[in-house]
């Protein structure tokens, strides 16, 4: 999987400004373009150059969940059933397939 995001566009969400968690955040950023990928059902899916802005930020955003969710904790609800949160399916819903969603 592709990251639609760059390193640098992660780092800048996530306000770290040090290397020590770059593999870290890597694997954070293809995990989210993979999680948003999955939900629109897309035939054809983005790439990093022809994603829309509203889909980056939701990657971002799932980026900055993940990232911030790594303590242990109860997680919301919708969460742990295995949804996005719901900024990131609100930016997500319009770009969905309803043919193969």
């Amino acid at each position: 999987m592709t990251a639609l995001v760059t390193l640098v566009e992660a780092k800048s969400q996530l306000r770290v400004d040090h290397a020590d968690d770059d593999a870290h955040i890597t694997f954070l950023t293809e995990a989210a373009s993979a999680a948003c990928i999955n939900y629109v059902h897309r035939e054809t899916p983005w790439t990093a150059e022809d994603i829309p802005d509203d889909a980056k930020v939701a990657v971002l955003l799932t980026i900055n969940w993940f990232y911030d969710d790594r303590a242990p904790g109860k997680p919301d609800e919708a969460i742990a059933m295995g949804y996005l949160p719901k900024a990131v399916t609100a930016l997500l819903h319009r770009h969905r397939d309803p043919a193969l969603a």
